[in-house]
């Protein structure tokens, strides 16, 4: 409905415009040519206008939204972490045993177990 409205409106400010400046120049082809031209160009600026929103719209719709973090896995089993005194590498163990052995350089470990103070 907008569409036609505009339309309607284009044809009336071409016919009016037109016969009031061909009036003026003492001319049809001039008044009529003028606006013609005018409404063209007006018609033009709205059409890129149109396209670009179409475009952007697109590029809106297009963009990826980051991806959610996968859950990391909850161990089964309750466990701490332990660090090599040789290697600083750090591993997990169940609290459960108190001698290890490091995953990195093969050292023997036992768990130091805090006094609460």
């Amino acid at each position: 409905m907008q569409a036609l409205t505009l339309a309607l409106l284009s044809v009336v400010l071409f016919l009016v415009g037109g016969f009031i400046l061909s009036v003026i120049a003492h001319s049809v082809a001039v008044g009529f040519g003028v606006v013609g031209g005018l409404l063209l160009s007006v018609w033009i600026g709205l059409g890129i206008y149109v396209v670009t929103l179409i475009v952007r719209r697109h590029q809106a719709s297009t963009i990826s939204l980051p991806k959610a973090a996968e859950p990391t896995a909850v161990p089964s089993t309750p466990s701490s972490k332990i660090r090599c005194v040789r290697c600083k590498h750090v591993q997990a163990a169940p609290p459960s045993e108190s001698s290890f052995v490091c995953d990195q350089c093969g050292t023997s470990l036992k768990r130091v177990v805090k006094q609460p103070s």
